[in-house]
């Protein structure tokens, strides 16, 4: 995850086109998504490739954001997505997120040690 402090809420976490998808699935809470529809949903807004899509509902789910669900077509299984947040209750939890990696890291970061060796 990246930071960037100079800017605020969502775009200090993510790029203007992974905004644009949040907006889409924060616009219609409960719609369920394919990676097709929000990547053809998505290319009018700003064009991005499917593969970067994919592996931002992937982040997504993994984060909890999205709920995942299969259905069987023509070409194989498939994944559809649903977000049950409003755009203020998911800034809400990316923030929970957030200070939750922060607080993570920044254990992690005092428990290092220092080892200073000599040579003979």
């Amino acid at each position: 995850m990246k930071i960037d402090l100079t800017k605020n809420g969502f775009e200090s976490i993510f790029t203007s086109w992974q905004i644009e998808v949040l907006n889409l699935l924060t616009e219609y809470p409960g719609r369920e998504w394919t990676s097709g529809i929000l990547h053809l949903e998505m290319f009018d807004r700003e064009p991005v490739s499917r593969a970067s899509v994919i592996g931002f509902m992937k982040l997504l789910e993994a984060w909890s954001v999205v709920e995942v669900s299969y259905d069987k077509g023509q070409g194989g299984p498939y994944r559809i997505y649903k977000c049950n947040y409003s755009m203020d209750s998911l800034w809400a939890y990316i923030k929970l997120l957030v200070m939750a990696w922060i607080k993570e890291s920044s254990a992690i970061l005092s428990s290092t040690k220092t080892v200073k060796t000599e040579v003979e």
